[in-house]
């Protein structure tokens, strides 16, 4: 049975698609879910914090299904088609999309900072490299925080409007080929080049990420 929460979330969610955020009514989404305005507020104290509950959702779906359409048995190709299907999903999802929206794309962009849904997607992602480790599918030379700064890079690169798409798909393959690289990019891991200040320690469950659910990141 849907709780009121789930019915006011369900119903958001349809308006903020049709409307995007700005044009999007609270009294619509309050006749969709069959409540009150009140109640509304009531649940959501403002419509910020509704839609920024709306993203998360959205985003842990899509993480979802696009981990369970990949074949994960071979590393290169699964991380190229979950980095590449990241990118159709943010740039086509009217949800996700808001990450660029002029009107909410900062309160989306800071609320991520803070979630630890990016963290649960970098724990699951650590995990299938421990299992390709085991079967020595990856080199020594990929470790935790080398996949977590590539897919957070890949991340940064996906938001950037001045970067064509071809140029992205590029620039993320030949990233994920450098990775499972005995030798890395130029010789050596792009992690050991790269300076202490610029290294994160890998995320675990519970962390609070620096960017945003999807994500790759």
């Amino acid at each position: 049975m849907n709780t009121l929460r789930d019915k006011l979330l369900n119903a958001a969610r349809n308006e903020f698609t049709t409307h995007g955020y700005k044009k999007a009514s609270i009294a619509a989404i309050a006749r969709a879910a069959d409540v009150s305005v009140g109640s509304v507020y009531t649940s959501f104290p403002s419509k910020k914090e509704l839609f920024l509950d709306v993203y998360f959702m959205e985003a842990h779906t899509v993480q979802q299904q696009i981990i369970e359409q990949i074949n994960w048995d071979d590393p290169r190709q699964a991380l190229v088609e979950f980095l590449t299907q990241t990118t159709e999903y943010n740039r086509q999802n009217h949800i996700l999309a808001a990450w660029h929206d002029p009107d909410i794309g900062p309160a989306v962009q800071a609320a991520c900072r803070d979630h630890s849904r990016a963290a649960q997607l970098h724990s699951f992602l650590i995990s299938q490299l421990a299992v390709w480790r085991s079967h020595g599918k990856a080199p020594t030379t990929l470790t935790d925080e080398l996949l977590i700064e590539v897919l957070r890079a890949a991340d940064y690169i996906d938001r950037l409007t001045e970067i064509n798409r071809p140029i992205k798909q590029f620039i993320v393959e030949s990233a994920v080929n450098s990775m499972f690289s005995k030798k890395g990019a130029i010789g050596g891991s792009w992690f050991d080049r790269l300076s202490p200040k610029t290294k994160r320690p890998a995320a675990t469950p519970g962390a609070r990420p620096t960017n945003g659910p999807l994500p790759s990141a």
